[in-house]
């Protein structure tokens, strides 16, 4: 009998979650791995500015932790988190675009431009052309674990120029 979960995970067991993620990149990831590993974690000045630019002043948990294990630079399937900075910009330009939405957190990219983010419903995608896509997980924690247990699993492989796929 397997044992399902109630809920997101813990602030502990996100932190386990990203340690397992980090140690599979350096594992598995060659120099990308490595980049993720050496990037420092968000200055509380980069955090605070990000807060205070959303609605309610205040950051998802699971994604303030993300960026204060490293600012950025993780490979998320075919894309890459963003920096503090870089989430700040990306809002801009979804607020900015006729397919936007004020309460989307873009936190990854891919190489098309597309992005990953967070909202009221969960994470989904995000496309300039397309706006927001399907809701993809219902909220970050569990995306991330997901993402974890299907690695640790060995159900993905980091491909360069291609990112973290399925194993075929």
């Amino acid at each position: 009998m397997h044992n399902t979960r109630q809920g997101d995970m813990t602030d502990e067991e996100v932190t386990q979650c990203l340690l397992d993620l980090e140690t599979w990149f350096k594992s598995n990831c060659e120099e990308l791995g490595n980049v993720y590993a050496q990037t420092p974690p968000a200055s509380d000045d980069a955090i605070k500015e990000l807060e205070s630019s959303l609605e309610g002043g205040q950051i998802d948990s699971v994604l303030k932790s993300l960026l204060l294990a490293h600012d950025g630079n993780m490979p998320v399937y075919s894309s890459t988190t963003l920096s503090a900075k870089k989430i700040l910009e990306a809002r801009s330009e979804i607020l900015s675009s006729d397919k936007g939405g004020g309460g989307m957190v873009p936190f990854a990219i891919d190489g098309e431009g597309d992005y990953l983010v967070l909202h009221e419903k969960g994470v989904s995608t995000w496309s300039k052309s397309e706006g927001l896509g399907m809701v993809e997980s219902p909220s970050l924690a569990s995306y991330l674990e997901k993402y974890r247990d299907e690695m640790l699993r060995g159900k993905l492989e980091y491909i360069e120029g291609c990112g973290v796929v399925d194993v075929v």
